[in-house]
């Protein structure tokens, strides 16, 4: 564990040397590849003004934001305790907002942010560290098995092996991990929030496929909940930005829908979550800045 704080703590430092050139980098990358995903789709769909419907996308800014981010909360809460240093309710569920809506770094910002507030709490870059890949390799894992079930149930045998291999496997390596740290109540509850999360997402996806014309079922949009995996895990691309659509874009070949159909859809999931979070962000504000008036030596009339 000494030796994993240690590689840990001089990752974290080479980042931070280096994050203004890393950054522009991996967002010039990023940038290209969803701008140039976004122009074939929007060629390739001439009509997709008339195709887009309003009520999906007002359900889905009004599920998607808010439920997600108080499971993520959860997981954040329990893998503090885990780390051993637990935050308070309040803290998992505000640095779950501001990390989502601000995820703007070359690897994962939302990562590096859990890091530093876990820091804050006690425990070191090597603990934070494997807490947070070890929750990545668990929820990758149940991700491939919920994906590869749907496709095993649509009739895609091959491909649904290969998921459930990939997600044994990572769940194997997460188990183990989490294994070290003998706290198997709160590995359950991390695991838990998102197996609960997984209809969630692919609700979601199915309310964006349906909000730009493509006609879906529930276990059809099921098979996209790794392509929100896949879009965290490279870690080059801030936020995932074009990863993620281009994954939905691939896996919308095996339901038999368009891939530029899976790329607009997945896109505009993206934007609505980020407003719906803004939304959260900005009420949050509010209520910090007031409780903060409130206790100013200005507002007793001091």
């Amino acid at each position: 564990m000494t030796s994993i704080q240690a590689n840990a703590d001089q990752l974290f430092e080479w980042i931070a040397r280096r994050r203004d050139r890393l950054r522009k980098w991996g967002l010039a990358l990023a940038f290209l590849v969803f701008a140039s995903g976004l122009a074939w789709s929007l060629q390739s769909i001439p009509d997709l003004g008339a195709r887009v419907r309003l009520a999906p996308l007002l359900l889905l800014l009004v599920i998607g934001a808010p439920i997600g981010t108080l499971l993520n909360s959860v997981e954040m809460y329990a893998i503090s305790r885990i780390a051993g240093g637990p935050m308070t309710w309040r803290t998992s569920f505000e640095l779950t907002v501001y990390t989502s809506a601000a995820n703007m770094l070359p690897m994962p910002g939302g990562a590096l942010a859990k890091l530093a507030a876990m820091k804050v709490h006690g425990v070191g870059y090597g603990r934070g560290s494997a807490m947070i890949l070890l929750s990545s390799a668990v929820w990758g894992g149940l991700a491939f098995l919920y994906s590869g079930g749907a496709l095993f149930w649509l009739g895609q045998e091959r491909i649904a092996s290969v998921f459930a291999t990939l997600g044994l496997a990572l769940l194997a390596l997460g188990g183990f991990g989490f294994a070290h740290f003998a706290k198997p109540r709160l590995v359950a509850v991390v695991a838990l929030m998102r197996i609960i999360s997984f209809p969630l997402e692919a609700f979601r996806y199915m309310l964006a496929l349906t909000a730009v014309g493509a006609s879906v079922g529930f276990l059809q949009a099921s098979i996209f909940v790794i392509a929100s995996f896949i879009s965290s895990a490279v870690v080059f691309a801030p936020s995932g930005l074009g990863v993620g659509e281009s994954a939905a874009a691939l896996l919308s070949s095996l339901i038999g829908i368009g891939a530029a159909l899976g790329f607009i859809a997945a896109t505009l999931g993206r934007v609505v979550r980020l407003f719906g979070l803004s939304l959260i962000v900005g009420a949050l504000l509010l209520i910090n800045g007031r409780k903060g008036a409130r206790g100013h030596p200005l507002a007793a009339g001091a």
